[in-house]
């Protein structure tokens, strides 16, 4: 089942955290509790760049280990809390995995697929073992602009595309000071990146990729998980819907200003169409 990892991708503040834990409620799977951003920051795909004609010269092992062995994150009060596979993985075991995967891959490029595919298995082997689960699910949000590089090394892979309104994703922009902390910039980039996903989904995952209006997830979540579970070729789980209280989806949705739906509806009036969102 490893050879057939789920990928929730989207634009951030599109729900691709809340979707990523609830499908790892499923008895069979398990999602992380940080995002693992391999085939991004780690540039584990240096194989894989070099087959698309690209260079890797920064790769090293130290900026793998940064973003992979021990990575930290703060705590509004300043705490400091480790994350990173080092909760699993001895570094002794990591440091080993991560030679012979550069070694490996510079003696024989032409199986470089193989090479990183069994170095990603072999580092979420233990985390996924301990869950009990014998497949995972990678809910880090980057990975919807490299489905191209992850179909490579995953051909099997799924990939559920989380679409949500352009005009709460920007506001939710703009709390967080994000996008220059503006509507117009947020929404920019909303737009930008639905499109690039969903573009990349339709061609180099036919068949694996699928999109969920986030709105539907929230207002019925047995419904979408139902149709999901089906498109993952997995049973459906009442477990999957227990972090979702379908009461309490009014608080995804802000009141928009015509101002902003107007912005919106120009910009991307083949996704406001598409996914049929209303003034």
């Amino acid at each position: 089942m490893m050879e057939k990892p789920i990928f929730v991708v989207g634009s951030g503040r599109s729900g691709t955290t809340i979707l990523d834990r609830s499908l790892g409620q499923h008895s069979s799977l398990t999602s992380f509790p940080f995002e693992p951003q391999v085939f991004s920051k780690a540039d584990l795909s240096v194989g894989v760049y070099q087959l698309l004609g690209r260079t890797a010269e920064n790769v090293t092992i130290k900026k793998i280990e940064t973003y992979l062995f021990k990575r930290y994150s703060f705590k509004p009060k300043r705490q400091e809390q480790t994350r990173g596979f080092c909760q699993w993985q001895s570094r002794l075991n990591y440091e080993r995995l991560v030679e012979q995967y550069l070694r490996s891959s510079g003696k024989k490029p032409e199986n470089t697929l193989d090479y990183t595919r069994d170095f990603i298995n072999r580092l979420y082997e233990p985390y996924v073992t301990s869950q009990k689960a014998s497949n995972w699910v990678d809910g880090s949000p980057v990975n919807g602009r490299l489905i191209r590089q992850i179909t490579l090394v995953y051909p099997e892979a799924f990939f559920v595309h989380v679409v949500r309104d352009g005009r709460d994703v920007a506001k939710s922009f703009t709390r967080l000071g994000w996008a220059q902390g503006s509507f117009e910039v947020a929404v920019q980039f909303w737009a930008c990146q639905v499109r690039i996903i969903r573009q990349l989904g339709k061609r180099y995952a036919p068949g694996k990729y699928i999109e969920i209006k986030f709105e539907d997830l929230v207002k019925s979540p047995r419904e979408v998980m139902i149709r999901l579970s089906d498109f993952l070729e997995i049973e459906y789980n009442p477990k999957m819907i227990s972090l979702i209280n379908p009461k309490r989806a009014s608080r995804y949705v802000s009141s928009h200003s015509s101002d902003e739906s107007e912005y919106v509806f120009t910009l991307a009036p083949d996704l406001v169409e598409d996914f049929k969102w209303k003034l």
